[in-house]
């Protein structure tokens, strides 16, 4: 007898209809973005700038904006210049290297994203119609999608507590904040895992595969994190 349901087909395995169901949303997202961005007289682009700027609260060089962002320099270099035109941000040379050129944002920047920041939410508000264990270990799942996305180079790396030197996963399996902190000193629920964290430092590939992958095998019923 086979295994295989009438109604699979090769191009609708489970990991396919997953891959589909991101690419939904991500239809949602850029429909969205070019919403909130048309209404104040930006592309999703400059928007994301504008924003990425917000988020790490200092100025950045252009190459960290191109690699967080992961555009094309001229497509950065491009954007930059109606953003610095406009007054939203400004150009000055970088604290980390006077060499090379970091932008900021203005007070009309921060203004601006205020008005701006939140686009995204309509996603938040749907999820708060799920269950919290449903939320909780989809946040999880996707944590450690992109994990592996950005160990495969495909997706910008974020300093996100998996990929941290601080972070031990599973540290307590069995205990309702089973993760910890070393930098901190303290344990940690899925909720409380950061996407950005300005404390986060780099850890080496071979720990990070470690510490937060070492739960593949365990049974299912002892999976905390």
């Amino acid at each position: 007898m086979s295994d295989t349901h009438p109604l699979d087909t090769p191009s609708q395995t489970l990991h396919g209809k997953l891959a589909d169901s991101l690419v939904r949303l991500s239809v949602a997202l850029r429909f969205h973005a070019w919403q909130m961005a048309g209404q104040h007289g930006l592309t999703p682009t400059q928007m994301e700038i504008l924003s990425l700027l917000s988020v790490r609260g200092r100025s950045l060089q252009l190459k960290v904006i191109a690699e967080q962002t992961a555009l094309a320099a001229p497509t950065i270099s491009d954007a930059v210049k109606v953003l610095v035109k406009k007054g939203w941000v400004s150009k000055a040379r970088s604290p980390d290297d006077a060499r090379a050129l970091a932008l900021a944002l203005t007070d009309a920047g921060k203004a601006l994203v205020a008005e701006i920041d939140g686009w995204h939410h309509f996603l938040a508000d749907a999820l708060t119609r799920l269950p919290e264990h449903e939320v909780t270990a989809c946040y999880q799942t996707l944590l450690k999608l992109i994990r592996t996305l950005q160990g495969q180079d495909r997706i910008p790396i974020s300093r996100m507590c998996p990929s941290c030197r601080y972070f031990v996963a599973n540290q307590y399996p069995d205990a309702a904040m089973p993760h910890f902190c070393r930098l901190v000193g303290t344990a940690m629920a899925v909720a409380h895992l950061r996407l950005d964290c300005p404390e986060h430092e780099q850890a080496e590939s071979a720990t990070q595969a470690i510490t937060w992958l070492n739960d593949r095998n365990r049974p299912a019923a002892m999976r905390q994190g």
